[in-house]
């Protein structure tokens, strides 16, 4: 981006001095321009109003210097030859030294590199009369206040009463060069004990680094053992400074070669007992002690790597790299391919930047802000328990544990999980955490440190006590945002302008409805923000000229306007903002070329924008723009071309190399590229519930705000509402934090946690215990939910499985119960006190509790629970056997059909027949049917009601009560809306309907009814497979039963394959189907069966119209046909140009029966003919009532199951049938294809 100019003032007291030094240090980026004219100034100081001091490049290509009102003098290319100035980072050196209070003596010295740069001495020829003294002096970046500047400037730095100028200004210490220095990790490897895999961050923000090192000891690596750190950012601060402590314990003499630590292509290693560093043996250190390394890597204007063991007494060593590093690096410690070793590690310190500097008792200092020690001189131990400094020894500061490392007082112990000891040897959570007894927790975001959940130690003072936001300001998460823009974003207007609504000329006038937007379309209010912006390109520009007015009425709101300046004998155009007639703000552009205008207002405060082609980039990287979590965040992208304008390859995390994959996981997701003119608008406001908008114009919304996701089609509701949505569906609904959207997870509401396996959503933690995820939240076998308790409740002993209810069993624990209620299956068995199936008495036909305790009896038994014989019965055997009389007598005499008194249910004696509507019983009474029963009238019988009913009369169907669940409506019991019902383990249950459809098909000289139900059905029972006949009726209009029937039945997955067996050639043209049974028809998941509806109604199928029997097509006739033609020399279009009409009939006639128009030399089938007129490769089967272009095919004999192909979409080519076929490429083919298009 481009600097605005601005206006720095600094105000500082001082002594009173005979020399006063000012320098100033700073990094400029030059920009070439193609222009040949001065733009590019650099202003720097400015005295009461006047400038005493400016340093500007002319032209673009040399830097100028002027000092109070003297002439711009050329400062000198020391070293010489041609330059040229280029689009990098300069250093920049002013020393200003003022002498005796008013002159002044000017150093100014710009660097390339430490031996090219440009330099320039100046004085004042003479004093001035009035002192120069520091409260009236203002530092100045660009041309002006007005006027903006091609020049980028970092680290700005101004130091008095100091005169740096010397050899060491480039040194490791005190080099002015390089940024500030900070403290980015500091690891103690003593928590890794407590809180093993984890290195522990000791220094704020704290926080855990995973190292796969899964032990309970302090950090030591061992066999092929290596830890990572995070990436280390080297662009942004020029460099980075780590340290550790280290000792190695090798237990593997055959290993000569043992790697402590590599850095990209930089290494540290062990060779044959001697330590290397870039290949340079380091001596004088002894492995088996406790040493400490530091390594200083220098990227501006050196890429040197600076290389020190222990003190300042010890080994120092730089190296020159051949390139610069990466811009983010990452240290490895530790040796992949050599077992039986032990590296000790300790205090572990990375600081980003370089900056350092020293003091008595430290040679290398973090200086600046926190002035922690990086390496005590000898003699000094460092302490890190108290801020990192440099301690004498003592009794007290003794260095027992890790040498030169200060032991702590009192000594180190083990905290618990993310907390550490602070210098007082107290266990303290991390920061931003309150600790409530063993547990930390962490605070709210807003907080700077918190007492509890909701009490912060210091918090944003615009937020309420119960930490939101004031005044509708909008809460990032972190801070509360004032209002910046806000424009209400449903009076969107765009237009475009052509060149003709503004006259045919430049200087001629349109029709001012052409190019005037009234309130009326604006509706603009005060107070309600609004954004105006448009993209110009001047034609013919005149001097001056207005370009667009705000007006209310008569006055002139805001109004921008086109002027022209003279630079360096160039006109160049100028834009001009007025608000309320007044100039706000002037800019001059560098050509004519189009510019994009922006103006923002609420009618109290404005802010303008103005945008033109210049581009900034840097030679190797794209910065972007992120906004994480509502923050905005610079990403940087590595590029690989030079030239902006060509093509160029981004590498998202370029270092997510091999060596990283195990120890780093890297989730991208909704990665989207937009490319073209647009805009994008962000909302901080509560006003609205998007914050990211793509087009202003449309408000596309790419990022909800906190609180909002997005559901189904991208609209945006908030996460209460998707919550709900679980409650309301009955399905469970999650939020996705990475996409914000809001996901019907299609599992159930009691699901509570999810995973996604192989693309599937799985449920992996329920609401409740005792619930099951692996069974989407259903209770374990042997429980149930209680929805009252909302807990699994035990099962009846007798239940595997039950639902809603203890005893209400769905599945029983033995095989001889049945559900719901689990008792024995066999009438004449009893459930003992274990829930087992005990025989009853031979008395009992039925017992309980005990096999004597009869509930019904067995043959020729009376009077439970004693079940003594009946008349004429005696006891033998424990059986009672009959006496002499006929069954239906209770007594007789004389002879056995002589009844003196008839049996129960019988009336008349002798004849003791069967009272009216009674029914015989095989012991000789007579009684009414029994529940489930009717008396069948005209057979004198029995006959079970239907599965619906529990008891009927006169029919089968006419119920006189319902099964469970059904809806009884006069005499006829039905399911609800959509289902049908089913007997499935005999139990009658409501279903969901499942549809089926027909389709015909000749197969293997076979006639094939398919039907294809909704869903994968069960086999049906054997009974009905040897008589399918029993379950499905097939007709034919006035065709006699006996010539044909069906059978050899073959159920695959939903479909039903019955075969037409043809005992006798027939003409037809359609047929009828209907069930006479659907509930046979079950889905695999007992969810679904056959509607009921096809009991009723016929399904309509088209065949013929002439069917054959078997033993025509099995003759072969219409193969020899079929090859003669095949070999025949005819013209294969010449024939088809024969059969013309079928065309003008395939509106209204099936396919398969075209075949009657054809001359009786043709094969008298559809499919065959295909193969004769066009060698067709064509699917086995061709379902004429679906669009589902999946079928099955054939292929040179082989089989392409559900194959894609692309069918015609003209109603002539489907028709036929071709569709869905692949044609050999022959010349009569292509011929063919034609005429039917």
């Amino acid at each position: 981006m481009f600097l605005k100019p601005q206006q720095f003032t600094l105000q500082l007291k001082f002594k009173s001095l005979t020399k006063v030094f000012l320098q100033r240090k700073q990094h400029i980026l030059i920009l070439q321009q193609s222009h040949n004219y001065q733009i590019c100034s650099y202003r720097l100081v400015y005295y009461e109003g006047n400038v005493k001091l400016a340093i500007q490049h002319d032209n673009c290509n040399t830097f100028t210097s002027q000092l109070l009102s003297g002439a711009f003098t050329n400062l000198n290319y020391v070293t010489g030859g041609a330059y040229a100035l280029q689009q990098k980072w300069y250093f920049a050196v002013f020393k200003m030294e003022v002498i005796l209070g008013s002159q002044i003596k000017l150093q100014s010295y710009i660097y390339e590199s430490q031996s090219s740069y440009f330099y320039l001495q100046q004085n004042t020829s003479s004093r001035n009369t009035i002192p120069f003294t520091t409260s009236g002096m203002d530092f100045n970046f660009g041309k002006g206040e007005s006027q903006h500047s091609c020049i980028l400037v970092k680290l700005v730095y101004i130091y008095w009463d100091s005169d740096l100028l010397d050899t060491s200004m480039f040194g490791l210490i005190n080099d002015i060069t390089v940024s500030d220095i900070n403290l980015k990790w500091s690891y103690d490897t003593f928590y890794t004990q407590q809180q093993p895999g984890y290195l522990v961050q000791t220094n704020q923000p704290n926080g855990k680094l995973y190292v796969s090192i899964n032990r309970a000891e302090q950090l030591i690596l061992k066999n092929k053992e290596q830890i990572y750190t995070e990436f280390i950012n080297v662009t942004s601060n020029g460099g980075f400074v780590l340290t550790f402590h280290f000792k190695l314990e090798s237990q593997n003499p055959s290993a000569n070669q043992i790697v402590i630590l590599q850095i990209n292509n930089v290494n540290l290693k062990v060779l044959n007992n001697y330590l290397y560093f870039f290949d340079i043996q380091i001596s004088g250190v002894q492995l088996s002690k406790w040493n400490q390394i530091t390594i200083v890597y220098r990227q501006l204007f050196y890429n040197q790597i600076h290389f020190i063991v222990n003190d300042d007494q010890a080994t120092y060593t730089s190296n020159a790299l051949g390139s610069n590093m990466y811009s983010q690096v990452q240290a490895v410690f530790g040796d992949s391919s050599i077992t039986n070793y032990f590296l000790y590690l300790n205090y572990i310190r990375v600081y980003e930047g370089i900056f350092l500097s020293n003091s008595p008792s430290c040679y290398m200092l973090a200086a600046r802000k926190n002035q922690q020690c990086i390496i005590c001189k000898s003699s000094y131990l460092i302490d890190y328990q108290n801020g990192i400094n440099c301690v004498s020894t003592s009794l007290v500061n003794k260095s027992t544990i890790i040498d030169n490392v200060k032991d702590w007082f009192p000594k180190q112990y083990q905290c618990p999980q993310n907390m550490i000891l602070n210098s007082q040897n107290i266990c303290v959570c991390f920061y931003n955490s309150y600790r409530y007894g063993d547990q930390c927790s962490p605070c709210q975001s807003y907080c700077q440190g918190c007492i509890d959940g909701n009490t912060c130690i210091q918090k944003d003072p615009l937020r309420d006590i119960n930490g939101k936001c004031l005044n509708s300001q909008f809460d990032d998460g972190y801070k509360c945002l004032g209002i910046s823009l806000n424009i209400k974003n449903r009076q969107n207007i765009l237009k475009t302008f052509l060149i003709s609504d503004f006259g045919d000329g430049c200087t001629n006038t349109g029709t001012p409805s052409d190019y005037i937007i009234p309130q009326s379309q604006l509706n603009l209010a005060k107070g309600v923000g609004f954004f105006f912006s448009f993209s110009i390109k001047f034609h013919n520009p005149h001097t001056q000229g207005t370009i667009a007015v705000l007006s209310d009425g008569p006055n002139d709101l805001f109004t921008i306007i086109l002027d022209q300046i003279t630079q360096n004998g160039l006109q160049l155009p100028c834009i001009k903002f007025y608000v309320l007639n007044v100039m706000t703000l002037s800019v001059t552009l560098s050509s004519y070329d189009e510019v994009w205008i922006g103006l923002w207002s609420s009618f109290v405060s404005a802010q303008f924008f103005i945008f033109t082609d210049w581009i900034l980039y840097s030679s190797n990287q794209i910065n972007f723009e992120v906004f994480c979590n509502y923050q905005r965040e610079v990403m940087i992208f590595i590029i690989q071309q030079q030239n902006y304008y060509s093509s160029v390859n981004i590498d998202i995390l370029p270092l997510a190399s091999s060596p990283n994959i195990q120890d780093y996981s890297i989730y991208l997701n909704k990665i989207r590229i937009e490319v073209g003119n647009g805009s994008y608008y962000y909302d901080q406001t509560i006003m609205d519930n998007c914050f990211l908008y793509r087009n202003i114009e449309n408000m596309e919304c790419k990022i909800p705000k906190r609180g909002y996701v997005f559901y189904q089609t991208n609209t945006l509701i908030t996460e209460q509402a998707c919550n709900d949505r679980t409650q309301i569906y009955n399905s469970f609904h999650v939020i996705n934090p990475s996409t914000q959207t809001c996901i019907d997870t299609q599992l159930s509401p009691y699901c509570q946690q999810i995973d996604e396996i192989q693309s599937s959503l799985i449920c992996t933690k329920c609401l409740y215990p005792g619930q099951d995820p692996a069974k989407n939240c259903q209770c374990e076998d042997g429980y149930f939910f209680n929805n009252q308790d909302l807990a699994c409740q035990n099962c009846s002993p007798r239940c595997k499985t039950c639902v809603n209810s203890h005893d209400n069993c769905l599945i029983c624990n033995s095989i001889d119960q049945s559900p719901p209620k689990c008792e024995c299956n066999q009438s004449n068995y009893f459930l003992d006190k274990s829930n087992s199936c005990t025989a009853c008495s031979s008395k009992c036909s039925a017992c309980e509790q005990s096999s004597e305790l009869c509930l019904a009896c067995s043959n020729n038994r009376a009077h439970p629970p004693t079940c003594d014989c009946i008349e004429n019965h005696v006891e033998i055997n424990n059986y009672c056997q009959l006496q002499t009389c006929d069954l239906k007598c209770l007594t007789c005499e004389s002879s056995k059909s002589n009844c003196i008194k008839c049996k129960e249910g019988r009336e008349n004696p002798p004849a003791c027949n069967c009272m009216t509507n009674f029914v015989e019983n095989s012991d000789g009474t007579c009684s009414l049917c029994n529940f489930g029963n009717y008396f069948d009238k005209g057979i004198k019988n029995c006959l079970s009601c239907s599965i619906q009913c529990l008891g009927c009369i006169d029919q089968a169907s006419n119920c006189l009560a319902c099964q469970s669940n059904l809806i009884q409506t006069n005499n006829e019991c039905s399911c609800q809306t959509g289902k049908s019902f089913a007997k499935i383990k005999n139990e009658v249950l409501c279903l969901k309907n499942m549809d089926v459809r027909l389709t015909v098909i000749l197969q293997s000289n076979r006639y094939i009814l398919q039907f294809k139900f909704d869903e994968d059905i069960q086999q049906i029972d054997n009974k009905y497979l040897n008589n399918i006949e029993s379950l499905i009726k097939i007709t034919f209009s006035e065709i006699p039963m006996d010539a044909y029937k069906i059978g050899n039945p073959i159920i695959k997955n939903n479909i039903l394959s019955v075969q037409l067996i043809v005992n006798q050639s027939f003409s037809t043209k359609q047929g009828w189907v209907l069930f006479l049974d659907n509930t046979q028809f079950i889905s695999v998941s007992e969810q679904y069966v056959l509607n009921r509806i096809y009991t009723v109604n016929l399904i309509n199928f088209q065949i013929g119209p002439l069917i054959f029997d078997r033993n025509t097509l099995d003759a072969g006739q219409l193969d020899q046909i079929n090859d003669y033609y095949k070999n025949s020399n005819q013209d294969i279009f010449n024939i088809i140009k024969q059969f013309q009409i079928i065309l003008y009939i395939l509106n209204s006639a099936q396919p398969t029966a075209l075949y009657i128009l054809l001359d009786a030399k043709f094969p008298p089938n559809l499919y065959k003919f295909y193969q004769v007129v066009g060698l067709i490769i064509y699917p086995d089967v061709v379902d004429y009532q679906t669009s589902n272009f999946k079928q099955d095919f054939k292929l040179f004999q082989f089989n392409l199951n559900q194959s894609e192909v692309y069918p015609s979409d003209r109603i002539t080519y489907k028709r036929l049938g071709l569709c869905n076929t692949f044609l050999q490429s022959k010349q009569q083919i292509v011929k063919m294809i034609q005429i039917c298009l």
